[in-house]
This record gives structure tokens, sequence and C-alpha cells, in this order.
């Protein structure tokens, strides 16, 4: 089987701000040089209703 990317990509980031008005900003460990939102995509194959 040969590997298709997909054709669309489902991401999302949130604004998260505390009673200060401070924004929570991340550093990720592929990306160490910038700071960013927190959020995430999902994968191929993986269902848009998935619970913990």
């Amino acid at each position: 089987m040969d590997y298709e990317p997909p054709k669309q990509t489902i991401a999302v980031s949130a604004l998260v701000k505390n009673e200060k008005d401070e924004i929570l900003l991340l550093r990720t460990h592929w990306r160490s040089d910038t700071w960013e939102m927190p959020g995430g995509n999902v994968e191929v194959g993986e269902p848009l209703d998935k619970t913990l």
C-alpha cells in the first residue's frame, strides 16, 4: 500500500489567558526557537469524537 498524504488537515489552537490577561505560550521540542499557542491536530485515521 502506497502512502498518500491527507487531503485535509484538522488542527486547533487555543488562546488561554489568566485573570491578569497573561497569555499561555509554549515551546515545542521540534521548534524550540519559537513560542506558540497550545494546540494540536487530528492524525490520519483518528476519530473526531475520541474521548479520554
